[in-house]
């Protein structure tokens, strides 16, 4: 009789809407599943919980910008595509039979100027390039007083050219040796170059390293990584008001925290007052757990005290499993028009995505990738902002199976030029003995654009520079 009543006060309970006790409570790392407690996943940024397991979120989240449409995983241009190319064949920079890598370009009134890292048995080295009418010609080799010159930067104001570097010495163990800052100018568009200096007043006594210099009219900018070679690595910023005769004390600037670093992704650009940096964050995820990784511009105000903010743009796919470097660079136009492009993996598959805006990054624009092709992997971007307040864009591109140098540009109205190729690469990487870890750099002048990369020819790692008109 008893268990006839509870029986009856269980339906009439449910039937106004009460439920009896739920017992099963779920601690915590737990989630509750029908009548059981199961684990709970905690996905990175960029994926979610389906049935269990952590996968990528819906490419229907990707922009593909006016002009485009989704196919598959890639933006593609709307209606025929126009495959012809303006750009010149290749044209080797380097020295026969030496390695090289890593190109930075300047254009000046006389032709271009490359400067690359070259590489030996023992020794590495800075070497810049000239263009003539019958091809580059090296101007300058800078080897280092322990055959270790490394990591340089360059830029042009005026007919002056600077160029910084990093002379290192090994240490011979498993710590970093010491590395000076080193500073050589041309006042002849590359033609000469001046004795390097130190920058550093006193011999270092850690690796100063990746200098970014940036030139303008009120004065050099000079950006740089300090390190100890075991735990710490300071993003530090110098200041010269005479061309590099002397320097202020160096500014530590924000390194992350103890669960994340930050790093520079170029050289900053000077707007008004301030230093605007392209820089990529990357660490441990407390919430999510997993990898962080965003893009950020930091925004510097040099002064007699140093204000300097970050600004995040986006946050990119990363977890532990795929790590993600976003590589990201800016450009700004005359008139403040940013550009900036990154790497990101949003449907695993490295691709590049591009912000365009009339004012500062501060997250609030939507990215647009950019247009590819079922297939198509991409990487390594270059920009330039043009006076007409379009995004140019080179990166490499992997849809053919080899990877190939294209570019493309997002103009001021939100369209998409085609892709177009501009040189084979010539090389598949196996991961062993070739790798990809190429660099590509990007110029405009007022009649044409130009680019170098790094490529392989004959099997030896090489770079070069091809031109297009407007």
């Amino acid at each position: 009789m008893t268990k006839r009543i509870l029986g009856l006060l269980v339906v009439v309970l449910t039937a106004v809407g009460c439920r009896p006790p739920d017992l099963l409570t779920c601690g915590d790392g737990t989630r509750r599943e029908g009548g059981t407690c199961v684990t709970a996943l905690r996905c990175a940024a960029g994926t979610h919980d389906e049935s269990g397991e952590c996968v990528a979120d819906p490419v229907t989240l990707i922009n593909c910008g006016a002009g485009t449409h989704l196919d598959g995983t890639a933006c593609v241009i709307d209606g025929a595509v126009d495959s012809l190319t303006p750009w010149s064949a290749p044209i080797p920079v380097c020295t026969a039979g030496v390695a090289c890598d890593s190109p930075l370009l300047v254009q000046t009134p006389v032709g271009a100027v490359v400067v690359v890292s070259e590489s030996g048995d023992s020794s590495m080295s800075v070497a810049a390039y000239r263009e003539t009418s019958a091809g580059f010609v090296l101007a300058r080799r800078f080897e280092g007083n322990s055959a270790v010159a490394m990591t340089p930067t360059l830029a042009l104001r005026g007919s002056t050219m600077y160029l910084a570097y990093t002379d290192y010495e090994p240490s011979g163990g498993q710590e970093y040796g010491p590395g000076d800052l080193m500073l050589s100018t041309s006042a002849d568009f590359g033609i000469t170059w001046t004795a390097p200096t130190r920058i550093n007043p006193m011999p270092a006594t850690t690796l100063l390293y990746s200098p970014r210099i940036t030139v303008s009219a009120a004065g050099l900018d000079l950006l740089y990584t300090d390190t100890d070679g075991r735990t710490t690595a300071d993003n530090t910023y110098l200041h010269s008001d005479d061309d590099g005769l002397t320097w202020s004390a160096p500014v530590i600037l924000p390194s992350g925290s103890a669960y994340d670093s930050l790093s520079f992704g170029g050289a900053g650009k000077r707007v008004g007052d301030a230093l605007e940096v392209p820089v990529a964050r990357s660490g441990y995820d407390l919430v999510n757990g997993g990898q962080l990784s965003t893009v950020e511009v930091l925004t510097l105000k040099p002064g007699p005290t140093m204000d300097a903010q970050t600004a995040k743009v986006k946050r990119v796919y990363s977890s532990r499993d795929f790590p993600l470097d976003p590589v990201p660079v800016l450009d700004v136009s005359e008139a403040g028009v940013r550009c900036m492009a990154y790497v990101d993996a949003p449907s695993r598959d490295f691709s590049v995505f591009v912000v365009r805006s009339e004012g500062a990054l501060d997250g609030t624009q939507r990215p647009v990738l950019l247009p590819g092709g079922p297939g198509s992997v991409q990487t390594s971007p270059a920009i330039v902002a043009s006076p007409a307040g379009d995004c140019e864009l080179a990166w490499l591109d992997n849809r053919s199976g080899a990877w190939e140098l294209y570019e493309a540009t997002l103009k001021a109205d939100g369209t998409w030029t085609a892709p177009r190729k501009v040189s084979p690469m010539g090389f598949t990487e196996d991961g062993i003995t070739k790798t990809l870890r190429t660099t590509v750099s990007m110029t405009r002048s007022s009649t044409a654009r130009q680019l170098v990369w790094s490529d392989f020819r004959d099997g030896l790692e090489s770079v070069s520079f091809s031109s297009a008109p407007h």
